[in-house]
């Protein structure tokens, strides 16, 4: 069999950036005698891998297609959903199988040699591809491996992403200080802030805060229970009373009743 490929790349992208990435891959098979394959049952594997000689399992999807009435033609939109991932794919997100950001770092991979891959900023990718008709005695028939190179348009799209993302996280996940004078945050700031933060600071007096001694209960609903250590009656005082000390309790008291109660001896106006 023979097939006749067109590979476009195709990023959908969602409300987060760079979710959602569709690579289409378009391609056109024909039998031996040069009629097109129109077989209800192709089964197509996709790979993905990392250039050079480790070439490093990054993708792997399986999935059937019905090319019946195609004239050979088929589309395959790769990292859509509907292709199965199958149980030697690493799990990669499309958008990262394709990303170059120096900040990415696959491991455990598959690969010729070593078990890693790190980007580099202008990798290509090699796509691998069989398909197989079910209907057919020929069994699984392999498509010429495709390097997947970076073209002008795709290098504006890089510097793009550099300037979305800070060290491979979305820049609008990123605190930013702006100013020249701003002072540099210390490990000793951070480790505040996330005190601040989760409410642990000592910096202030949180809703929760108990207080002991002369006034106890909750921030929010303070009590005054001694004075200089020495306990209050519950006691509450009424008009005119004063607070005296029995020697053990404060208690509200009210005055003593008192006047002249004998001019005995005395002369002139009393």
């Amino acid at each position: 069999m023979t097939t006749q490929i067109l590979f476009s790349i195709l990023l959908l992208a969602s409300s987060d950036a760079f979710a959602g990435a569709v690579v289409s891959y378009h391609g056109r098979i024909t039998n031996p005698d040069g009629s097109p394959l129109e077989s209800s049952s192709v089964t197509f594997k996709v790979q993905v891998r990392s250039p050079g000689s480790a070439s490093c399992l990054l993708y792997e999807e399986t999935r059937t297609m019905n090319l019946a009435g195609s004239n050979g033609l088929f589309v395959i939109p790769i990292g859509d959903g509907n292709g199965g991932r199958t149980s030697s794919d690493p799990g990669i997100q499309v958008e990262n199988v394709f990303s170059n950001n120096t900040g990415l770092n696959f491991t455990a991979l598959a690969c010729n040699s070593g078990t890693a891959y790190v980007p580099s900023a202008l990798d290509s990718r090699r796509l691998v591809v069989t398909f197989n008709d079910t209907s057919s005695s020929y069994g699984p028939q392999a498509m010429a491996p495709m390097d997947i190179n970076y073209v002008p348009l795709a290098l504006h799209a890089l510097e793009a992403q550099k300037a979305l993302t800070v060290g491979g996280v979305n820049a609008a996940n990123v605190l930013r200080v702006t100013g020249t004078t701003a002072p540099a945050l210390t490990s000793g700031n951070y480790t505040e802030l996330m005190a601040l933060i989760m409410g642990t600071s000592t910096q202030y007096l949180g809703g929760s805060t108990a207080f002991t001694g002369d006034v106890t209960g909750a921030y929010s609903a303070t009590k005054v229970v001694q004075l200089q250590g020495r306990p209050l009656a519950s006691t509450a005082p009424t008009s005119g009373q004063y607070l005296s000390w029995n020697g053990s309790t404060w208690l509200p008291t009210t005055p003593a009743a008192g006047g002249v109660t004998s001019v005995a001896g005395r002369t002139g106006v009393v």
